[in-house]
C-alpha cells in the first residue's frame, strides 16, 4: 500500500527537519531514516498501528528514535498520513 503525506503532514515533516537541522545535519538524516522505516512498515502492514480513541478510522504509529507520531487513515488504495506530530507538544494545530 502506498503512503501519501497530506499537505499538513508534509509541513510537519519540514518543521521537524528544520528543527533538527539547527542542531545537527546527522539528526536530520536519522529522523528521515526513522520516518521512512515507519512508512515502509505501515505500507506493508497498514493496520499494525493503534487506532486513535475518539477519532474513527484514524491510527497512530510512533517513530522509534524520535518523539513523533504519524496519524493516518486508510483509503482504498493508499495510506493517507494526516499529521506527523511531536508527542510532547500541544495538539491544537
Amino acid at each position: 500500500m502506498k503512503a501519501v503525506l497530506r499537505p499538513r503532514a508534509r509541513a510537519d515533516v519540514v518543521a521537524a527537519v528544520e528543527h533538527y537541522r539547527a542542531t545537527s545535519e546527522d539528526l536530520v538524516d536519522d529522523f528521515i531514516v526513522d520516518l521512512d522505516r515507519v512508512l515502509a512498515r505501515l505500507s506493508e502492514f497498514p493496520r499494525s498501528a493503534q487506532p486513535v480513541q475518539g477519532y474513527p478510522g484514524v491510527r497512530r504509529a510512533l517513530l522509534r528514535r524520535f518523539p513523533f507520531a504519524l496519524f493516518y487513515i486508510l483509503d482504498e488504495d493508499a495510506l493517507l498520513v494526516l499529521r506527523v506530530r511531536h508527542t510532547s507538544r500541544s495538539a491544537r494545530t
